[in-house]
């Protein structure tokens, strides 16, 4: 496991989401929306890392579903995501609703889905870093996450230009100012020599 350090700045964000996922957000629908460049993927695997550290892996009522759009080009279709969300929280949470085989009807079931696990889950994480990178995304499908309770978290990163859900808690990702790119560097070349 490679922790690399991050700018002054950063740590506010995860810090943020963190709080945020661990139930003391406003929303359980968290949106991290820059740029390209501005370091979004680097912002979410922190925060997956965070998630993990903090809570207890062992316990089988708790469910992170990670993934990470730009590099696993198998993840981009929406509707093989949405599946496999489903099918992870039917099997850890034993929801007896049937994923249906119309896509049409797809997201009335995902809704269903996690509404049900919800209700015996300790935590369930959904972490979707590029959700704007995503092939046949439908729009508003995540609108309803927002009425869920404390025990459903949803991340996801995506650019300036995509749509919001209402009541989603978004941060801004900007890039880092030079002297934070110059501290971020040092500490980078700190970590490698300490490896070797």
């Amino acid at each position: 496991k490679i922790v690399t350090p991050m700018a002054q700045g950063s740590r506010s964000i995860v810090d943020q989401v963190i709080a945020n996922v661990l139930g003391d957000g406003k929303s359980p629908l968290t949106i991290l929306k820059g740029d390209v460049g501005t370091g979004k993927t680097y912002y979410m695997s922190c925060i997956l890392q965070e998630i993990i550290k903090s809570l207890d892996m062992n316990d089988d009522m708790i469910l992170i579903l990670p993934y990470f759009i730009e590099t696993d080009q198998s993840n981009r279709d929406f509707w093989t995501i949405l599946q496999r969300i489903m099918s992870a929280l039917r099997n850890t949470f034993l929801v007896d609703i049937p994923i249906p085989k119309n896509r049409e009807r797809l997201c009335e079931a995902f809704s269903n889905i996690l509404e049900e696990a919800s209700v015996t889950a300790r935590k369930i994480v959904i972490v979707l870093d590029g959700m704007d990178h995503m092939i046949n995304s439908k729009e508003g499908w995540l609108d309803f996450v927002v009425d869920l309770g404390d025990a459903v978290r949803v991340v996801v990163s995506t650019s300036m230009d995509a749509p919001v859900p209402p009541r989603a808690d978004v941060i801004e990702v900007k890039p880092l100012s030079q002297v934070e790119a110059v501290e971020y560097v040092r500490g980078m070349r700190r970590a490698q020599s300490m490896k070797r």
